[in-house]
């Protein structure tokens, strides 16, 4: 009997025993939460078949308006036409091939199963919570978080550490309610956050604006999920919870830059900014000047 290969998506020596070219993008040095990120241009090419250790998920970005796509999911063969923001899910373990006539671009994430059981435990309510395996087919939502997670990671994690947190989030939720064996109901308290709750979450958040602060760190001190804690959060506030915290950053590095004691470098730092580019970025974006115009104004 024929014996599939099996696959770490997560190293890249097993990843080239598939592939005939490195991705253009990778996150795998620096992946968080469980994902890993890759972004692959290729031409015509015949993926042999394999078994991957991670949950798989391919989103089409860039295709031909001749795309064809040939897969095998375990023992079942579909061949259809393949268009931008068409999505393949292929859960851990699940034998697969593919082959494709011209080139095209997409992005491979692959999930850590063990983290993604953790996850569904936690929101769905449900006790049947394993990946489905599902042929290319076009879903919005995940071509849309895709298309942010590889601009952030493209920008070397711009928004920090929360809004990847966020965009994680929202793609596990998504995963859950919509391609799972059984599409169960995620977990929601009723009501909104309370005064005495979002007082508890800002007064964490000024205190540690020198971290890059997680979603998870935050929906803990209220006792939601990462997922649910960002929708309550938007819903008392008006403002998702990564906006507020860049925003409350920037405050911060506008005091610092009138008392005129420190560097914009260090002021970086300070604020848990991974560059001094990064503070500059979102300084100009909210205030309209670089960092360095308006000291001087002051």
């Amino acid at each position: 009997m024929h014996q599939s290969l099996t696959i770490d998506f997560t190293r890249e020596d097993e990843v080239e025993k598939l592939f005939p070219s490195k991705p253009l993008l990778s996150s795998r040095d620096a992946s968080l939460n469980g994902i890993h990120l890759e972004y692959y241009q290729h031409t015509a090419n015949e993926v042999p078949e394999h078994a991957p250790k991670q949950h798989l998920i391919l989103i089409n970005t860039q295709v031909s308006d001749l795309a064809q796509y040939e897969q095998t999911l375990d023992d079942r063969w579909q061949w259809d036409p393949l268009r931008e923001g068409h999505v393949v899910v292929v859960p851990a373990e699940v034998r697969n091939r593919a082959c494709w006539h011209t080139e095209h671009g997409y992005i491979l994430l692959s999930l850590d199963p063990t983290i993604f059981m953790l996850r569904a435990v936690e929101w769905i309510n449900s006790d049947k919570f394993d990946l489905i395996p599902h042929f290319a087919s076009p879903d919005p939502l995940l071509h849309e978080l895709g298309l942010a997670l590889k601009k952030e990671t493209e920008s070397g994690n711009l928004n920090g550490q929360f809004y990847f947190d966020s965009l994680t989030a929202a793609l596990m939720a998504h995963l859950l309610s919509h391609y799972t064996a059984q599409k169960g109901q995620l977990y929601q308290n009723a009501g909104s956050l309370s005064r005495q709750k979002i007082r508890q979450v800002i007064d964490y958040i000024h205190d540690h604006l020198s971290q890059d602060l997680s979603l998870a760190e935050l929906a803990k001190i209220v006792h939601v999920s990462p997922n649910y804690f960002a929708t309550l959060f938007k819903e008392t506030t008006g403002v998702p919870p990564h906006r507020y915290i860049i925003q409350c950053k920037i405050d911060r590095a506008k005091k610092l830059l009138r008392d005129r004691e420190k560097s914009l470098s260090e002021i970086a730092h300070d604020l848990g900014f991974s560059h001094q580019s990064h503070l500059t970025y979102h300084f100009k974006r909210l205030v309209g000047v670089t960092p360095k115009t308006f000291q001087r104004k002051q």
